[in-house]
């Protein structure tokens, strides 16, 4: 895992980005999904917005994402 969020609506649900440029969903210690290809390579930053989340990868791309 190379970067974090927390979800405000869910204390135990946490976003986590990977190398491989996937976000994995977690609730607890239990990966519940897991969202392909998000960006093209590693993902260095998840950050939340008013609305949802953005995520920043090593590809140059920054990508916003609803709540859902």
């Amino acid at each position: 895992m190379f970067c974090l969020a927390f979800s405000e609506t869910d204390k135990e649900v946490i976003y986590t980005g990977t190398l491989q440029g996937q976000v994995y969903i977690w609730k607890g210690n239990e990966l519940k999904e897991i969202i392909p290809s998000v960006h093209n390579s590693s993902i260095f930053q998840i950050a939340k917005l008013s609305d949802g989340y953005a995520t920043a990868g090593k590809d140059g791309n920054i990508r916003t994402w609803d709540s859902n």
